[in-house]
């Protein structure tokens, strides 16, 4: 007897398995997160920062300035403690 096999284009490809990222790959995919968030915000507060100035609310100013200085600081350890192990 003979027999007969159906094979679907499917059963003829390769499967590809993606491979896990590297450690350098998973740290530059976050310091690029923590950068992307940081211009985000960075954003926002220049916004608030070009309002308040026309406005004349010194103290807004002062506050919006800090606030700058502390999220720049927090960014720059944040991207510190990202590591490639």
């Amino acid at each position: 007897t003979t027999e007969i096999y159906t094979l679907s284009l499917h059963d003829a490809l390769p499967i590809y398995v993606a491979p896990e990222p590297t450690a350098e790959e998973k740290a530059a995919t976050e310091k690029a997160s923590l950068a992307a968030e940081y211009e985000s915000n960075k954003t926002e507060m220049l916004t608030a920062l070009q309002a308040a100035t026309l406005a004349g609310n010194a103290d807004a100013v002062s506050s919006i300035q800090q606030d700058y200085q502390d999220m720049t600081a927090a960014y720059k350890a944040a991207v510190e403690g990202v590591t490639a192990e």
